[in-house]
């Protein structure tokens, strides 16, 4: 969607916004309590790259898995 991108871009949209509230509702939903409060904690003191990390430690450990469907 190039006009999307550009419109976006000249309206200096930061889309980390967006898509750190679909990880937010994605670690809820497949972490549990425990781990999502973790990585929450970890985003507060790092900043936004744990929230991409964790996503690709998901990748990792579930890739036979995925590997196999």
């Amino acid at each position: 969607m190039p006009k999307l991108y550009k419109h976006l871009k000249k309206m200096e949209f930061d889309s980390k916004l967006m898509v750190f509230q679909w990880f937010v509702c994605l670690y809820s939903s497949y972490l549990n309590p425990e781990v999502h409060l973790k990585v929450m904690d970890l985003f507060l003191i790092k900043g936004v790259k744990v929230i991409f990390s964790t996503g690709i430690a998901i990748f990792e450990t579930l890739q036979k898995e995925l590997m196999g469907l």
